[in-house]
């Protein structure tokens, strides 16, 4: 969910639901375990390639770009 925050901070809402059926993601096994965890995985490999194109290869460039990220929103809010 805060992976998808900073990847799609225009969408009104990061739940898993709304996600998996923004990237047309078959939900089967809903609230369980195991289906919540491999909807999850899929959903993880969509954001890899979104970071991806966007040139985030590392974990320290998705640190950056989150904190990028975060400045931003705080300027468009008035809070910087």
């Amino acid at each position: 969910m805060a992976l998808a925050y900073h990847l799609l901070p225009s969408n009104s809402s990061h739940n898993l639901d709304v996600l998996l059926q923004e990237y047309g993601i078959q939900v089967e096994g809903r609230h369980t375990a195991l289906g919540d965890a491999l909807m999850t995985a899929r959903l993880f490999l969509h954001f890899l390639d979104e970071l991806e194109q966007r040139g985030i290869q590392t974990l320290h460039a998705l640190e950056s770009y989150i904190k990028t990220m975060h400045l931003l929103r705080q300027q468009e809010s008035g809070f910087a």
